[in-house]
Parts: C-alpha cells; sequence; structure tokens
C-alpha cells in the first residue's frame, strides 16, 4: 500500500531550501505520497510552480496557534527559556528600543534560569504538548491518515502544533532544523521527534546541550540547498554581466544590505551604499527578502550599481511573508560565484561566500554614532562567533576600515583563504559533497520501514 508522508512549508525559505530540490524528487521517485503543507494563499502559487512534480498541496490557515492565549503563551515560553547568549542579546535589545514592562522583564529573566535546569524541559514539554492547542490540522490527518510526518522547521509554530497532533496519534515525525541560528536564536526545541536532521555538528552540540535532545536520536546531514552550488552549472560570466547590466572588464562586488530587523535604527546599509556608490566597480546589491531597508527614499543608484529585490509577494505590506523562487536562487548563487568580494551583515551570505572563496567585510558600524548603538549586537549572536574566530571575515568598526579592507580584498583575493576553509569546516564537515539531499531521503525512508 503507498505510504503517505507530510511536509510543511511555512518558512519563506522552505520552498527553497527543501521543496525545489531533490528531496520531494527523490520520495516521489520512491512511490510515495507526499503531501506538502502549506499556508492556504500560496496554494495557487506552488501548484503553478511545481506542476507536474507529483506532490499534493493542501494549504491551511498558518500561525492559528499564537492567536490563542495559551499557544501564545507555549510559544514565549519556549524562547524566554533557552538560555543563549543570542537570545540574552535579542531580549536586552527590545527592552531598551520598546521600553518594555518591569514584570515583562522579570518574566524573562525567571524563565532564563529555569532554562538552565534540564530536568526541568520534560515537564516543559509535557504540559506545551497537554495545554497548546494542536487540533487545527485534524481534517488533513483524517484525510490523509499520514505513515510519517517530515516538519522542515522544528521551530516554527505551524510545525510544532502539526507535531503534537502527530504524537498525539503516535505518528512518527523527521525533524530538519531550518538554518544554523535555529537552536540559539529562536527558542527551545517543543516536541522531541523520532529523528532529527542537522547541518552539522556544531547543531548536533547545540541541540544536546542547549534543548536535551538525545544525541542518538539526531543526524548531521549537511545543507541540501548548497546541493546545487556547482561551480560547471553557473551561468557563465559575461552572460551574467549582460544579465545584470554591468560592464564585464570590471570587477564586481556583492552587498546584501543587514536590513531593519537587525538595526531598529538603520542608518548603516544607506552609509554602506553611499560609499560603494563612489567606486568605480559593479556593485550587485541583494536586498532581504524577508526585510525592509530604511533610509532608501531619496537613494538614486549610479550606473555601476544593480538592485535585486527577490521574492514572491502575496501581501504587499507584509514583507516577511514571501517564497524565493527558482530565479531569486539562480541570482543569488551567480552573484556570489561571479563577485569578486562579499559584503554583508550576521547572515548565512557569509557561509556562502565562504563556499565559493569570495574574501568577506561585515560592516559593523553607523553613520551617526549614538549611545547603545556603538556596533550591530548580531555578531555577538552564539553561532556567529565561530564565524568570527575563523579569521576567514573582516569585521571593520568604521568606514575609513571598510575602505581600507575593501580595496586590500579587491587587490589581493586570496588573503585569509585557508581562514575561509576553516569556515566550510566548521558548517560542513565531511557533509560538503552535494548530496545532503540524499541523505535526508535515506534518513525519511529509514524511518518509513520501522512502521
Amino acid at each position: 500500500m503507498e505510504k503517505t508522508i507530510f511536509i510543511t512549508s511555512f518558512h519563506l525559505l522552505i520552498s527553497r531550501n527543501i521543496i525545489d530540490t531533490d528531496i520531494t524528487r527523490l520520495l516521489v521517485a520512491k512511490k510515495l505520497r507526499v503531501v506538502v503543507i502549506i499556508p492556504d494563499y500560496k496554494k495557487e502559487y506552488f501548484e503553478r510552480t511545481f506542476k507536474g512534480s507529483g506532490l499534493i498541496f493542501e494549504g491551511v490557515i498558518a500561525h492559528q496557534p499564537s492567536k490563542t492565549k495559551l499557544g501564545l503563551f507555549f510559544k514565549r515560553l519556549a524562547r524566554f527559556m533557552l538560555p543563549t547568549r543570542t537570545i540574552r542579546l535579542y531580549e536586552r535589545y527590545r527592552i531598551w528600543t520598546l521600553e518594555k514592562s518591569f514584570l515583562y522583564q522579570m518574566f524573562f529573566w525567571i524563565c532564563q534560569g529555569f532554562g538552565r535546569a534540564t530536568f526541568i524541559l520534560p515537564l516543559v514539554r509535557f504540559l506545551d504538548w497537554k495545554y497548546s492547542p494542536h487540533h487545527f490540522f485534524n481534517e488533513l490527518f483524517d484525510k490523509y491518515h499520514p505513515d510519517l510526518i517530515v516538519t522542515t522547521d522544528i521551530l516554527n509554530e505551524n510545525d510544532v502544533c502539526l507535531m503534537q497532533e502527530a504524537k498525539s496519534r503516535k505518528i512518527p515525525i523527521v525533524a530538519i532544523i531550518r538554518s544554523w541560528d535555529n537552536l540559539t536564536a529562536h527558542s527551545l526545541i517543543r516536541v522531541i521527534p523520532d529523528k532529527l536532521l542537522v547541518w552539522s555538528k556544531i547543531l548536533k552540540r547545540e541541540a544536546f546541550f542547549y534543548s536535551g535532545m538525545p544525541k542518538e536520536k539526531i543526524a548531521v546531514v549537511g545543507i541540501p540547498h548548497f546541493d546545487r552550488y556547482i561551480p560547471n552549472s553557473m551561468i557563465p560570466h559575461d552572460e551574467f554581466m549582460r544579465k545584470i547590466g554591468a560592464d564585464r572588464r570590471k570587477r564586481l562586488i556583492f552587498f546584501t544590505p543587514i536590513g531593519d530587523l537587525y538595526l531598529r535604527h538603520n542608518d548603516t546599509d544607506r552609509y554602506i551604499l553611499d560609499l560603494l556608490s563612489k567606486m568605480d566597480v559593479n556593485v550587485l546589491v541583494r536586498f532581504p527578502a524577508w526585510d525592509k531597508v530604511s533610509n532608501m527614499e531619496n537613494f538614486q543608484p549610479p550606473p555601476h550599481m544593480f538592485f535585486d529585490k527577490p521574492g514572491v509577494t502575496y501581501h504587499p505590506n507584509n514583507i516577511g511573508d514571501r517564497d524565493i523562487s527558482r530565479k531569486d536562487n539562480e541570482m543569488l548563487i551567480n552573484g556570489i560565484y561571479w563577485s569578486d568580494l562579499v559584503i554583508t551583515g550576521p547572515s548565512t551570505i557569509a557561509i556562502e561566500a565562504a563556499f565559493f572563496d569570495k574574501p568577506i567585510v561585515l560592516p559593523n558600524f553607523h553613520r551617526t554614532s549614538k549611545k547603545g548603538l556603538e556596533g550591530i549586537f548580531s555578531y555577538r549572536c552564539n553561532h556567529f562567533e565561530y564565524i568570527l574566530k575563523s579569521g576567514g571575515v573582516r569585521l571593520v568598526n568604521t568606514a575609513d576600515e571598510f575602505l581600507e579592507w575593501t580595496r586590500q580584498y579587491l587587490e589581493n583575493p586570496t588573503l585569509d583563504r585557508n581562514d575561509r576553509k576553516r569556515i566550510i569546516e566548521e558548517q560542513f564537515g565531511n557533509m560538503n559533497d552535494h548530496h545532503a539531499s540524499t541523505r535526508i531521503v535515506n534518513t525519511i525512508i529509514n524511518e518509513l520501514a520501522k512502521l
């Protein structure tokens, strides 16, 4: 009898990271019925984009748990109890910028204390499972009777709700960590899956240390969307430069603005653009698909600067609710590959740049100095410490340092090459072989074989 699996896609990166990879293609080839669960308003786009793939798409109303008091409480509790430097940095920043009440602050610090007591975590998870609302997916479970659940973003509230329902019905779960910062920046793991798939040994340690995830249930599989980062599949250099309207005889800087999520008073991105606009090089500016960039109203890009604004938009006024298309992803990969220098913030772009051995400059300054805004606090987060300690990037604290390291790297792109290799070794280990998707599928098949 044909087996059925559910796969989730609620975050804007999942369509790129999971759905449009060999993972779904291989699962369909195994004669499995693959049901992809997405927000209802995305169903038309997904069915059109993945027509003929053999996938079944089911739309649901997203983010229902946090619209209830108990759902919102347990979501925040899991975040507040995560005892990491990242959470403390973010909450201090929120308390400072949003002037949170004394009760809010007291509740946060009490939760931080409980989060360090690992023996409390099973009780918190039980209460979460017992009292959080998780009946929103009943119709889908009754319609398809899935044999296995694959959650692609284990900390997403929609995925958590689905896993809690699966636990109630004794359906096995394979869960995937969406990104390298999730286990230290988002929340505790609220539901222990039967198998947890992570990018690296670093994430495996974090899942065990912070969330008490049993080591024997964790598998290191690599980064599936990097499977397509193959040099000989790139658009030819001259063709790509023509595509973005650049001068093929000049060097290319790839710049990703940091965005307002990381900079509540964001004068940095505009300042960097002003500095780059005066350079005699091509500049490809890749805007964040899930964020906005302030202070751009009067900026007119010069002829050598090209804007790339990715993301399939569903609600024009909701910047964070988008999806990354295949076209968007091809522009990202080729933009980094053909660049001579990458300028970025505290994001995975640093890993992608190191993967293609591109020099990396990290701006850490503001146009206007203010008390409490001496730098960008996100660089001090847990996940990013590995990047800074590698020596493969240059964190620049002034505009003068920025200009100097930009000049040095353009003149000698081999600077810090060995340290960039260290980034890849730490973030990939021996999984840098373009077969992460295959390992994920094999794990899913093995779990199904246990039934």
